[in-house]
């Protein structure tokens, strides 16, 4: 704990399991699942002690690859403190972090947060989502600035989809139940339904939208969806 390591790697090839011997809070986590990133490669540099640190490189795993400039800290039974910026391509997300409506993401921005479990996370975080697959369509060039916390996202964020063009996005994001909780307002331009995968008709909405719905799609929708302005 108190050797200071200063180490560029060409090539380190790692496991979950292999640091966990070295850092045994790591065990502790079971959200997000770090075992299923299964064989690491990392190239990089990593600077500081082993519980305070800091390290920039990419990460190549089973669920994708992870490009990072980050200092953590992992204090004795506390819970990990985080910051620094972090990209993403076609990482696996929703296996991470045990979300089924989630698929891969393709991410670049900044986080500063505290811990892992959703009992316990609080973390900001200012970017743009490339891309991100979310209950089976791909939407595109997402920016969004926000507080995530206990399952629950809070903050604003534009989208720029072929499908989907929405400004001025303001409310929050529930995950902590069986479907996702949503309560915000918004000016939409364009919303294709059918190519979302919202409906199976033909049906293009725009206007000013102030919703308060629980669902991922049109048949388990539930809560009230406002719309002034409507084209």
């Amino acid at each position: 704990n108190n050797t200071f390591i200063d180490l560029q790697a060409n090539e380190l090839k790692t496991t979950v399991a292999d640091i966990a011997t070295i850092i045994p809070s790591l065990k502790t986590i079971t959200q997000p699942n770090f075992a299923r990133l299964g064989n690491i490669n990392y190239k990089g540099n990593f600077t500081g002690f082993i519980n305070d640190f800091v390290a920039f490189g990419t990460i190549n795993t089973n669920l994708g690859t992870v490009t990072g400039d980050i200092n953590m800290k992992l204090p004795q039974n506390k819970p990990a403190i985080y910051l620094g910026k972090i990209s993403t391509e076609s990482f696996r997300l929703g296996e991470f972090i045990n979300t089924s409506q989630l698929g891969t993401i393709v991410f670049n921005g900044k986080l500063n947060g505290i811990g892992f479990k959703p009992k316990e996370v609080r973390a900001n975080f200012d970017g743009n989502i490339r891309s991100i697959e979310f209950a089976g369509y791909t939407y595109q060039n997402i920016t969004v600035k926000g507080d995530f916390g206990k399952n629950l996202f809070n903050g604003s964020a534009s989208v720029n989809d072929p499908n989907l063009l929405l400004n001025d996005l303001k409310g929050s994001i529930d995950f902590s139940g069986p479907q996702p909780q949503f309560n915000f307002d918004a000016d939409l331009a364009k919303a294709d339904l059918r190519k979302l995968k919202l409906t199976l008709d033909d049906f293009v909405l725009n206007g000013h939208f102030n919703l308060n719905f629980t669902g991922s799609n049109i048949d388990n929708f539930s809560g009230s969806a406002k719309i002034y302005n409507a084209g």
